[in-house]
């Protein structure tokens, strides 16, 4: 993936999380918890490395973009 599609992904979910939070009510609270979590576990097992899955999980906007550039860059013969 390239550099640039990662981080508009980023900033694509990103905005929308802040938007659900900002105009939802505190029932949308646990749905942006829910997608961060979510991607955390997957970078985690993606990676076979439980540092990534923390490293999205806790850093998010700078962890999610890190992941996908760092995972999608290498070759596609290499699981």
């Amino acid at each position: 993936m390239k550099w640039y599609w990662a981080i508009l992904l980023t900033v694509s979910i990103f905005g929308l999380m802040v938007v659900l939070l900002q105009v939802g009510d505190t029932a949308v609270e646990p749905f942006v918890t829910l997608i961060v979590a979510i991607s955390g576990i997957w970078a985690a097992g993606r990676s076979s490395s439980v540092g990534w899955g923390l490293f999205v999980f806790f850093l998010w906007p700078i962890g999610f973009p890190c992941f996908l550039i760092a995972r999608y860059k290498r070759s596609p013969d290499v699981a």
